[in-house]
């Protein structure tokens, strides 16, 4: 490939989340120049973040951010001017292809083939100016990255008629070591088997069917096991008081919303992980990393149909696809893992083996590498 490649990608900002790309320039070799906005206005636990430099591999280029906290609509003072100084042999839009960010790249004059990386899994009708971005840039794009099989059926939906590639999210799966945390897991009150769910706490994401899928195994005198919740949200005082009255009184604790660098010890206090997301209208699962993050600790998975969870889910082996909403199903779910700790260990066991080969952030930039071969 002729130049430099340039990726642009909001979510680089965080040093963790462009490993990839830095293991595109050590690993493979490649010359790589991630752009990303000098700070992000986010939601907590981490409401401000800073462009910092890693400790080695691709070129970080933080640009002046506007209207930062919105992919869809920030922009990047300089950009186009930066893209051709940089005169790169691709561009990566790690951006949704309608945003105004892939605008500016549209119009940045510069004449490298572009590929657009989605991770978007509805097929929303666009009011303008999104959906005349969205034409120009598939019209632009030699080819698409989805982050999962949805996200690539929605390209397609959506008009998008040159190859399209699956490239999943990856995770630092070394840092997420199998074990159990027993210390904390008593300072939290939690005893028997640890049903976790890590995410936002929205109904959305099944955290009622979740709560209704426990108080159903206590009707069934299923004993032995609590809920762990890690995350914030507006249903957090409605776990807080599941936890205090009724049947799932002492059962049901909350972890409040932690930064990313901390979440690998979250994992540590489950002995299952659960994520039974529920579709709406304008929302899906999109991924899911939590699932990968669960199966590099070794836990067991048992997740809805909703989105891409079922992909995910059925790649990693150890674990159960319910259908979204069907609070039954969940709970059978469920207690085939709280009665069985042979079960949990070897499911446990394949996830990790599968989460090291197929969702490591090398095995996603082996395959990115493979595929930027395609393009050159």
């Amino acid at each position: 490939m002729r130049g430099p490649i340039a990726c642009i990608s909001h979510g680089s900002i965080v040093a963790l989340n462009r490993r990839p790309y830095d293991l595109l320039a050590t690993r493979h070799g490649l010359n790589l120049s991630v752009i990303v906005p000098d700070r992000w206005v986010a939601d907590a636990p981490d409401p401000d973040i800073r462009a910092k430099p890693g400790a080695g591999g691709a070129r970080l280029v933080p640009l002046r951010g506007l209207f930062t906290g919105d992919g869809t609509r920030f922009l990047l003072r300089g950009l186009g001017a930066e893209l051709r100084a940089m005169a790169p042999g691709a561009v990566l839009l790690d951006e949704e292809p309608w945003s105004l960010v892939a605008w500016q790249a549209l119009r940045s004059r510069v004449d490298a083939p572009l590929i657009v990386y989605s991770k978007q899994n509805i097929a929303k009708r666009l009011p303008p100016p999104f959906a005349q971005i969205r034409r120009a840039a598939y019209r632009r794009a030699v080819a698409a990255w989805a982050v999962g099989e949805t996200t690539a059926a929605t390209l397609r939906a959506t008009g998008f008629q040159r190859p399209v590639h699956v490239v999943p999210h990856g995770a630092e799966v070394s840092r997420f070591l199998p074990g159990r945390d027993d210390v904390r897991r008593a300072e939290l009150g939690l005893s028997g088997v640890v049903i976790g769910f890590v995410g936002r706490l929205v109904p959305e994401k099944g955290v009622r069917d979740l709560l209704a899928a426990l108080t159903l195994l206590a009707d069934r005198r299923v004993t032995g096991c609590s809920v762990c919740f890690v995350g914030g949200g507006p249903l957090a005082h409605e776990l807080e008081r599941a936890g205090r009255e009724g049947v799932l009184a002492g059962r049901v604790r909350l972890v409040g919303p932690v930064v990313h660098d901390d979440a690998p010890r979250q994992y540590q206090l489950f002995d299952v992980l659960a994520l039974p997301s529920r579709t709406t209208p304008r929302w899906r699962e999109q991924f899911g990393r939590v699932l990968v993050e669960a199966a590099a600790t070794g836990l067991p998975l048992v997740g809805s149909d909703s989105g891409e969870i079922p992909h995910v889910l059925r790649s990693l082996a150890g674990t159960a696809v319910v259908p979204e909403g069907d609070v039954t199903a969940l709970a059978d779910a469920l207690e085939a893992y709280i009665v069985s700790a042979e079960r949990r260990r070897d499911d446990g066991q394949r996830n990790l083996e599968a989460a090291r080969r197929l969702f490591s952030h090398e095995a996603v930039a082996d395959r990115m590498f493979a595929l930027l071969g395609e393009v050159a």
